[in-house]
């Protein structure tokens, strides 16, 4: 069992899975949630050590989303109907105990690897396979490739001519 409470997908690092997800927020839990309920084998991995993708990560003081929360959540019955928001527009804190909350009812934590960044990705014609490789040497090949990388995890600095850090 890993550090993270995530059981091994075998005693080998390198895997096959019919459909892999890549990245943890918003997108990648619900890309997750759909492809468990269709029974397809699937195995999601998040470079953060828990679910939340940009919010896992931004824990400074005075964090917080800007959009009311009635928009700012999966829109899954069973997740929404079973967490109440003490406020409207929630800090870090209360937005990661939602993260966890959706991924104990919906039984994401199962077919999630922790810490794990891929950082290379390459399509086989003969095969008709992706092959991911992480930073820790890990070998994951799957059919069906999901990206759910988000676009907030890390800042981007334009290289303007005139542009000095």
């Amino acid at each position: 069992m890993a550090a993270n409470g995530v059981a091994a997908e075998s005693s080998s690092p390198n895997f096959f899975k019919e459909l892999l997800v890549v990245g943890g927020g918003f997108g990648g839990m619900y890309a997750l949630h759909r492809f468990q309920k269709l029974g397809i084998p699937v195995k999601l991995v998040e470079a953060g050590s828990n679910f939340g993708g940009t919010w896992h990560h931004n824990r400074y003081p005075g964090a917080r989303v800007d959009s009311e929360v009635p928009f700012y959540q999966l829109s899954v019955p069973e997740v929404y109907n079973t967490f109440d928001f003490t406020e409207r527009f929630p800090d870090h804190v209360e937005l990661r105990r939602y993260f966890h909350h959706a991924a104990e009812v919906l039984g994401l934590y199962k077919n999630a690897m922790f810490n794990t960044i891929v950082e290379g990705i390459t399509w086989s014609d003969e095969s008709k396979e992706w092959t991911c490789r992480t930073t820790a040497g890990q070998v994951i090949t799957c059919k069906y490739l999901v990206l759910c990388t988000g676009s907030s995890y890390k800042k981007h600095l334009p290289q303007f001519k005139q542009h000095h850090n």
